[in-house]
């Protein structure tokens, strides 16, 4: 069989019969839609059920990233911690080999031939620091504290190791594209059809900076008394969300209470402008709240005109994005209810918006997707021209030539593939409490939850609130 011919033959069998990913027709988010639905109304089963066969596929990172969450969800922690070990040894197995993570440059055949989506799934930043978060919750929920300081570390770690990571695949791209003469600009250009992205990208510095990740150690560190590994935890968590009054009130705190030096303390001070130091709370237990809200943004596909060296006119490729995101976030409201006596705690405010995270980690991977796309156009071009010159009298070849041009509109998809079932934001607040049974009511404006917990003085604890659809649970846990 001739070289064109064959090809044309692999390729259309892949975006027919999916050789490597069942995305290749239906997109992931498409495919996900039931799943997110059934979650919304309680029912959980079914996902657990469609998940469970899914990860046996090409793309296992992230239908298990899926399924230990969807099973978290269930309160099924044990699962859940089942499902994310193996993950989370394929990530790091993958990070110790030094390699491009996602393999994002190393494009084969398949890929050539078709599209992103036959690209085996890897988790992209913001979802590593997730995983290693969320483990950790399942180590907390199980009582496992010292396994839960293990992820917890992990994820803070990853972050440095995700910035560096990201440098080298930037690099990678620019090499790529200046050998291939590729321009880079028009991602810079604020094209309309990127506007939303970029203004949902814009509040975030970087996509693997997770303030939560940091918090949560911090939490473990003070529950612990390692004050000294708290007070780091928590300058990076300020660092990443500065205005957040919970985290400047902790670590002043956690400062006086480690000795710092005054003119440390008074910095920071300053910085947040707090004219009055906060008390150092005695005999007091510590509540910490995080409230997860709705599902993340699914993406969505858009149509960009790209300049390419040897065409006279633009050509179109397709891209990941992201709709317009919200802006502002439902604060869950927190009062408390102890010897039959009633009082507001106040709200919680904003710790992480996964929306911005996600959109950020897109923006950044713009420059090694249009690389592919391009690759991948010049590619299914030369194919073309080759079929059409090879015989012009040739009935088959001509047949061929056209059929070949019309598998290359309808191969050109992009990657929507993204992990789902994580929250669109998180948000945190927390209390210094008298010891003492307390009945927390939890109210987002539409739905309520209610939790009691037994405070003991100088413990820490964690009320974890999920809301999603119609659905809010509040469990309790002690650190």
């Amino acid at each position: 069989m001739k070289f064109w011919k064959y090809c044309i033959f692999n390729g259309l069998a892949c975006l027919l019969f999916g050789c490597s990913t069942d995305t290749l027709i239906t997109s992931y988010p498409a495919k996900m839609a039931p799943n997110l639905t059934q979650i919304d109304q309680g029912q959980f089963q079914p996902s657990l059920s469609m998940l469970s066969l899914a990860v046996k596929s090409n793309d296992y990172e992230l239908y298990a990233a899926e399924l230990g969450r969807v099973q978290q969800l269930s309160l099924n922690y044990n699962a859940s911690t089942n499902t994310f070990m193996p993950l989370m040894t394929k990530v790091e197995r993958d990070e110790l080999q030094a390699k491009i993570r996602g393999s994002y440059l190393l494009v084969n055949t398949a890929s050539l031939l078709t599209n992103d989506n036959v690209i085996p799934y890897q988790l992209a930043s913001y979802e590593v620091v997730f995983l290693y978060q969320y483990q950790a919750l399942n180590f907390i929920a199980t009582g496992d504290i010292s396994n839960a300081l293990v992820a917890a570390r992990k994820a803070n770690e990853l972050q440095i190791y995700l910035a560096q990571d990201y440098q080298k695949q930037l690099y990678a791209a620019q090499q790529a594209a200046q050998k291939n003469q590729l321009n880079l600009n028009f991602i810079n250009n604020q094209n309309a059809q990127l506007q939303n992205t970029l203004q949902a990208a814009a509040s975030v510095k970087d996509s693997f900076a997770n303030a939560m990740s940091y918090y949560l150690s911090a939490l473990l560190f003070l529950a612990t008394h390692d004050l000294n590994n708290a007070s780091v935890a928590l300058r990076q968590a300020v660092s990443i969300m500065p205005n957040n009054t919970y985290l400047q009130n902790l670590l002043l705190i956690t400062l006086q209470n480690q000795g710092a030096p005054a003119s440390v303390i008074h910095n920071y001070q300053q910085a947040f402008g707090i004219k009055r130091l906060p008390q150092v709370p005695q005999n007091k237990a510590w509540v910490a709240i995080m409230y997860e809200q709705n599902f993340v943004n699914a993406r969505i596909p858009i149509s960009i005109p790209v300049s390419v060296p040897g065409f006279n006119q633009a050509q179109l490729f397709s891209f990941p994005a992201y709709a317009q995101t919200p802006t502002n976030f439902t604060p869950l409201v927190v009062s408390a209810n102890a010897n039959n006596q009633a009082r507001s705690l106040g709200a919680t405010e904003l710790m992480v918006n996964t929306n911005a995270l996600a959109a950020k980690d897109l923006l950044q991977q713009y420059p090694i997707i249009f690389v592919r796309e391009a690759l991948r156009f010049l590619t299914k071009m030369s194919m073309v021209y080759a079929a059409q010159n090879k015989d012009k009298n040739n009935n088959s070849d001509n047949f061929a030539a056209a059929l070949m041009q019309i598998y290359t509109i309808v191969s050109d998809r992009p990657d929507l593939r993204s992990w789902l079932t994580l929250p669109q934001n998180i948000q945190i607040a927390q209390y210094a409490l008298t010891p003492g049974t307390y009945t927390f009511h939890l109210n987002n404006g539409s739905l309520d939850a209610d939790v009691t917990q037994t405070l003991q003085a100088g413990r820490y604890y964690l009320i974890w609130v999920t809301q999603y659809g119609a659905q809010i649970k509040a469990v309790g846990f002690q650190l």
